[in-house]
């Protein structure tokens, strides 16, 4: 009995665990993390993601994608699940999100009043075109999902779930009175 409860409630810990690690992971770039770069092709590398742009700048603040040039992320790490740019415009002014489009993969929109453009799918690499005019963009967020788990489904019945657990899968006599991360009701529950 001891035994069939350390190892459904391990199981039940390690799903958490797996759960936030599964998440994804976020890789920010911003252009003051990088030399200068005029007129010219260029590569961010950062954390096994690699963005390319067929022509454009860096400057101090803003990553530049010329009219009519590729802007290519590419993972190592995971598959790509949504990158977020923030440009310096709005909407499909000059310089703003709405200048994307056209994703290899995958979905672009973008805000038409608002400075965000956001890519989402599942994929190594995808790349977008500056079709409509040049785009400038002060911070990209790609968001990486981590390799698959294995752990599709864990069954705990009711009256395990209504007890509390360390991080270590023991029971515990009651709600925790010291601060920590704790198991309830098969979910992490941090107490301050």
């Amino acid at each position: 009995m001891i035994k069939k409860r350390f190892l459904s409630m391990f199981v039940l810990l390690a799903a958490v665990v797996m759960g936030a690690w599964a998440q994804g992971t976020q890789v920010t770039f911003v252009p003051g993390e990088f030399d200068a770069k005029t007129n010219e092709a260029y590569q961010l590398v950062k954390q096994g993601i690699t963005i390319a742009v067929s022509n454009g700048s860096v400057t101090q603040n803003q990553f530049r994608v010329f009219k009519n040039e590729t802007f290519t992320v590419t993972s190592t790490v995971g598959n790509i699940k949504s990158v977020e740019l923030t440009a310096y415009a709005t909407g499909e002014n000059k310089y703003g999100p709405g200048c994307l489009t056209t994703p290899t993969t995958g979905q672009y929109t973008f805000e038409s009043e608002g400075n965000k453009g956001t890519w989402t799918g599942d994929a190594a690499t995808f790349t977008l075109t500056a079709s409509k005019n040049q785009i400038r963009v002060t911070q990209i967020v790609v968001t990486i999902g981590e390799a698959a788990t294995g752990i599709n489904d864990v069954k705990v019945n009711d009256a395990e779930k209504a007890n509390w657990y360390d991080l270590s899968g023991r029971p515990l006599n009651g709600k925790p009175t010291k601060t920590g991360a704790y198991v309830k009701n098969g979910k992490k529950v941090v107490i301050k």
